[in-house]
């Protein structure tokens, strides 16, 4: 079970709680017009503190799906080897 409450978090996506629209972000770009996506674009592609806050959030995005993954696997190799031990013993 915790197996796989692990590797489905690894695939759930992440929901940022920010009022901030940010261009590259999905559930932010469905809510936007086509001139307020361009807006956006445009204010995204000059801002660099922007940027940079948006690649710290896909990095933290990033880690803890990274380590789901990481506890998916540990916790899959003991599966595999029961597994195996029940069915040829």
């Amino acid at each position: 079970l915790t197996l796989i409450i692990f590797l489905i978090l690894v695939i759930l996506p992440r929901k940022h709680n920010r009022k901030e629209k940010y261009p590259n972000y999905y559930l932010d770009i469905k809510d936007l017009s086509k001139q307020d996506l361009k807006d956006a674009i445009k204010r995204y592609s000059e801002d660099d503190d922007m940027i940079l806050e948006q690649i710290k959030i896909n990095a933290e995005i990033c880690m803890k799906k990274h380590k789901c993954l990481k506890l998916g696997i540990i916790f899959f190799i003991p599966f595999i080897i029961f597994v195996i031990v029940n069915n040829f013993v």
